[in-house]
């Protein structure tokens, strides 16, 4: 006779189970509601979501600036897909392309100023929004 040994979750193992699904759930559920934010945000400045975040990404820079290369590395995209990205950006007025003062062929790209304003004043009244200061990690709030 063979016997089959069912070994049973303890209360501790039970619990921490639990957690963990819920712990789970709640990340899926925020990471739902932030994609529907990028997305909200985007719309309200005539952007898709992707645009935005690469707008984002450039801002967040040290410096300000970031060479496309980078910017595709960041965010995984090839090379052609940012190219069209910062096609659109610059000539929605967002960025803007600056040869590098050393090395004429390096281009590094940059958020205009001006577009910093006008992500802020077309944020709807319905709550504060941050968005990155240009050039800086830290954030300024646009009220």
């Amino acid at each position: 006779m063979q016997l089959s040994y069912v070994k049973r979750k303890s209360r501790k193992d039970q619990k921490r189970a639990e957690l963990l699904r819920r712990l789970s759930d709640l990340g899926r559920k925020i990471s739902t509601q932030t994609v529907f934010l990028h997305q909200a945000i985007a719309q309200g400045i005539g952007l898709n979501a992707t645009d935005t975040k690469c707008l984002d990404l450039i801002g967040s820079e040290p410096d300000g600036t970031i060479t496309a290369g980078r910017l595709s590395d960041l965010t995984g995209l090839t090379t052609g897909a940012i190219t069209h990205i910062l096609d659109r950006l610059e000539k929605r007025g967002f960025v803007e392309r600056v040869r590098d003062t050393e090395d004429r062929r390096r281009v590094f790209v940059r958020v205009r100023p001006a577009a910093w304003n006008h992500c802020c004043r077309n944020m709807k009244p319905s709550g504060r929004r941050t968005w990155p200061s240009p050039g800086s990690t830290a954030m300024t709030i646009c009220r």
